[in-house]
C-alpha cells in the first residue's frame, strides 16, 4: 500500500481538486496482476504502454519481481537482452498522441478509433484524420505515414498557399486507411465521403449496403420492407423521414 500510495501519479492525483476514486487507485493492482497472468501463461517478457501506465507497469514488473523471484527490470527505453540464467522483464513508455487541449485519445475519452471496421468503418476513420486541425495534421503525418520530411513540409507548404484544398489531411486520411484497410477502405471511404459531402448519386450507386449503413453510424435507421407498387413518397412517409407530405416531395424533387 505504501508503495502505490508513494508514487507521483497517484500523490497527484490525490492532491487535486479531483482527487482520485478507489477504482481508480487499485486499477493499477489489477494491471499488475493482468501482466503477472500473461507472464505466467504466455511468457509475456515485455510492456509497452503509453506514458500515462509507468505506475501500471512498474506494479506488474513489482508483482512478477516478488511472486516468480525473477530478475526484473522497470522501465526502459530499450528492450533488454536475456541472459541465460537472468529472465529479464522490461516494460517500454511512449508518449501519448493527444489533441490539440492535451486530452489523449481512447476509450475513457469517447473518441477512440478502433483497428477493427466492425467498430470503426474505413469512412468513419478517414473521417476522424480528415478531420483534424491544420496545428495538428503535420505531426499526425510524421507519426502515422511514412512520408519524408521533405514531403511532409512540401505538402504543408502547398496547404499554406491553397488551405482550401486541405491537401494534407486527405493525405493523413487515406495513407492511415490504406494503412488498416488495404485499398478497398480507401476506395470504400472515399466513395462515401463524395456520396455524403459532395451529394454524388453515382457515388451512393456504387455503395454496397454495409457501406451506406457506415455513413449513418450513430442516427437512428429504421428498416422496411417496401410493398409492390408503393412510391418513394409513400415510403418516406411510412418511414417518417419528413413530418408532411408537401416537404417529402420537395426533397424528393429537388
Amino acid at each position: 500500500m505504501g508503495t502505490l500510495l508513494s508514487r507521483t501519479s497517484v500523490q497527484t492525483r490525490l492532491q487535486s481538486p479531483v482527487g482520485m476514486s478507489f477504482t481508480e487507485f487499485s486499477y493499477q493492482l489489477f494491471q499488475a496482476y493482468d501482466w503477472l497472468h500473461l507472464f505466467q501463461k504466455y511468457n509475456c517478457l515485455f510492456q509497452i504502454g503509453g506514458n500515462d501506465q509507468m505506475g501500471n507497469i512498474m506494479s506488474g514488473h513489482e508483482l512478477i519481481s516478488k511472486t516468480c523471484d525473477k530478475q526484473v527490470y522497470g522501465t526502459v527505453d530499450i528492450l533488454s537482452n536475456s541472459g541465460e540464467n537472468n529472465l529479464e522483464i522490461s516494460g517500454l513508455t511512449i508518449p501519448l498522441v493527444t489533441t490539440e487541449m492535451g486530452d489523449k485519445f481512447g476509450k475513457s475519452a469517447g473518441n477512440a478509433m478502433w483497428l477493427s471496421s466492425n467498430k470503426t468503418s474505413p469512412f468513419l476513420l478517414y473521417q476522424f484524420f480528415v478531420r483534424q486541425v491544420d496545428s495538428e495534421v503535420e505531426k499526425m503525418l510524421q507519426l502515422f505515414t511514412f512520408d519524408t520530411v521533405g514531403g511532409i513540409k512540401d505538402l504543408m507548404r502547398r496547404h499554406r498557399e491553397k488551405p482550401e484544398l486541405r491537401l494534407p489531411h486527405k493525405r493523413l486520411a487515406e495513407q492511415v486507411v490504406l494503412l488498416v484497410h488495404g485499398e478497398k477502405g480507401v476506395v470504400a471511404a472515399l466513395k462515401a465521403t463524395e456520396a455524403l459531402y459532395e451529394q454524388s448519386v453515382t457515388a451512393l450507386g456504387q455503395m454496397n449496403a454495409s457501406e451506406v449503413k457506415s455513413l449513418f453510424e450513430g442516427a437512428t435507421i429504421v428498416d422496411i420492407l417496401p410493398e409492390p407498387g408503393q412510391s418513394v413518397l409513400d415510403l418516406s412517409m411510412k418511414a417518417g423521414c419528413f413530418p408532411t407530405k408537401g416537404n417529402t416531395r420537395n426533397h424528393i424533387y429537388s
